[in-house]
């Protein structure tokens, strides 16, 4: 996630600009987190959940089962993702848990030992392992809210959404080495009216069973992103000044070729502060055409004419793409 220190701080300045900025989306590509040491390899997909082993499930069997098909979707999800990718074949074992791990441990403290990863590695023919290692659904009470009536007396309505939070690990048999992936999804589901917001029961999981699976595709689909290039959208302040108003207008309906040459005279001037602003939104303009070299030197040019935190932001941001 190369750029997620960068819009970290772009939300940081949008939220000091107030209304004095206007802004410009740009598409952006994040290379994917995880990489293979050569073209062609073999991962073996595994699960360490032994929903059977869990003690939190036992005399529950509705919401065991339920445990179960939201296991089974999401595995399914992300191996037929990644099934789709060039060079990576997948193994999957018979066995529908391998190796469970103590599920009330934390996960750093119960992962595969270096000898079994290396094991695995070798009755499998891996090159790498993914490994299913933790895996939760539940409702979440979102908040409740109060409304008094006409009699005086008060309504408390509560808020529920349902969340599926899943951990994954990918090992690296030779490298030794191991990364967490998560894959935690939550969406709205419903409200009811309640007495009390620390007593009201919400919804039923057993009963939610066909949601859970949905849920958990999704989280699936979370995991198999970070094997793949994302796109995303990356907002780029202007300014938004008397000078520059009709400019960022300029920028934001796509007249580039316009917008250039008001900027090129106004990086022209003497004025070093109107100059600095000037080169940076040429080099936002850059950026949007896909020109990082000259966006780079347009920055830099922004900084040599005057400090500024746009363009201190823009230039570490290109640096680290």
């Amino acid at each position: 996630m190369k750029h997620f220190s960068t819009l970290c701080c772009w939300c940081i300045l949008a939220v000091l600009s107030g209304c004095g900025v206007r802004y410009v989306p740009l598409m952006v590509k994040s290379e994917p987190e995880i990489t293979f040491s050569k073209d062609s390899v073999q991962v073996l997909v595994i699960n360490r959940f032994d929903v059977a082993k869990a003690d939190f499930l036992l005399g529950r069997e509705k919401k065991k089962e339920v445990f179960a098909q939201g296991i089974r979707a999401e595995i399914q999800q992300v191996t037929e993702e990644l099934e789709r990718m060039k060079g990576l074949r997948l193994i999957l074992p018979s066995h529908s848990v391998l190796l469970p791990r103590d599920i009330k441990a934390s996960l750093d403290s119960s992962v595969l030992t270096v000898s079994e990863i290396q094991q695995l590695a070798k009755t499998y023919q891996a090159d790498y392992i993914l490994s299913l290692e933790d895996y939760e659904a539940k409702f979440v009470q979102d908040e409740v809210n109060r409304t008094k009536n006409a009699d005086g007396s008060v309504s408390k309505v509560a808020t529920y959404s349902l969340s599926v939070r899943s951990a994954w690990v990918w090992y690296d048999p030779y490298g030794q080495s191991f990364k967490e992936l998560q894959g935690d999804v939550s969406a709205y589901h419903s409200e009811r009216g309640v007495l009390s917001g620390i007593l009201a029961l919400g919804p039923a999981l057993g009963t939610n069973a066909r949601l859970v699976v949905d849920m958990s595709k999704k989280a699936g689909a979370r995991v198999a992103a970070y094997f793949k290039v994302q796109n995303k959208s990356l907002e780029r302040p202007l300014y938004n000044d008397r000078e520059f108003r009709p400019i960022a207008e300029m920028i934001r309906k796509g007249a580039y070729s316009s917008a250039r040459k008001e900027l090129q005279l106004l990086a022209q001037q003497t004025d070093r502060a109107t100059a600095s602003k000037a080169y940076y939104s040429l080099a936002v303009l850059a950026d949007l055409e896909g020109n990082r070299s000259s966006a780079i030197d347009f920055a830099t040019l922004s900084l040599q004419k005057k400090r500024n935190m746009y363009a201190t932001m823009l230039l570490n941001g290109l640096k680290e793409s």
